[in-house]
């Protein structure tokens, strides 16, 4: 699937409708070069359905996708993998204005690679729902490689591993070499926000390496595992730009709460 302008494909959150592009329960895709842009209320490319693997999402431009769910929620996610979707490659995709996260990986979304995608303002659509991350991992979506993507200036936290709740945490997932910086620079719901930030404790089985940033949390989201710091130590600078070429819907498919 190429070329394509997806503009303004608008659905009801009642329904399993409402994204710009849909890969649904099919493997082996590639959606390069199109322009997704002013669709809702899901996403502006969707990856749902477990069969759903080894799709490549390359060179997209994903823009303004901010339709609300209702009144006071927006849901609306730039490229989202939906639970238990696996071995899917988002690459090199701008990812810019989206109503809530940029790039999230629901639960149970595995072995994915999200790489060299430039990631920047999305999430500022929310009113009294939650403010949205730049690249979001939730609970059990584990063993996914987070590397080389420029993450900025989204409304909560740049790039959020989710910790335990009552299901176990993001884990087994390597964040590497990525370039952030300026996220949640509002106050709003969700307590505080950070560049760099794993809601497990110590980051569990997670390792970090490389990254730049200004604000992190907690400290193991800085220094790699079992206490090594990767050089060279790049805290409380703002990084240039690199040169790289909880459920809440009244549909059948998940939300990104």
């Amino acid at each position: 699937m190429t070329e394509l302008q997806a503009i303004k494909n608008v659905g009801a959150a009642s329904t399993d409708f409402g994204d710009g592009i849909a890969v649904s329960a099919s493997a082996d895709n590639l959606v390069r070069n199109n322009v997704v842009r002013g669709n809702g209320p899901f996403s502006g490319i969707g990856v749902c359905g477990r069969a759903s693997m080894r799709n490549v999402i390359d060179r997209n431009v994903v823009e303004d996708n901010n339709v609300q769910t209702n009144a006071n929620v927006n849901q609306d996610d730039g490229i989202r993998l939906e639970p238990s979707t696996s071995e899917n490659v988002v690459t090199n995709n701008r990812v810019h204005g989206n109503g809530l996260d940029g790039i999230p990986l629901f639960r149970g979304s595995t072995d994915n690679q999200v790489q060299r995608n430039d990631v920047r303002r999305n999430g500022f659509h929310g009113k009294r729902h939650r403010q949205g991350d730049g690249i979001a991992v939730f609970n059990e979506a584990d063993r996914n490689l987070i590397q080389r993507n420029q993450v900025f200036e989204n409304a909560a936290n740049g790039i959020f591993l989710r910790g335990p709740s009552f299901v176990a945490g993001a884990r087994n997932n390597e964040i590497r070499s990525n370039a952030t910086g300026n996220n949640g620079p509002l106050p709003g719901p969700g307590g505080f926000r950070y560049d760099l930030r794993d809601g497990n404790p110590d980051c569990d089985d997670n390792r970090w390496f490389g990254n730049t940033f200004l604000t992190a949390e907690p400290a193991c989201t800085t220094d790699g595992p079992n206490g090594r710091a990767p050089p060279p130590a790049r805290t409380g600078v703002m990084p240039s730009a690199p040169d790289w070429d909880d459920f809440e819907s009244n549909s059948g498919r998940p939300s990104s709460a």
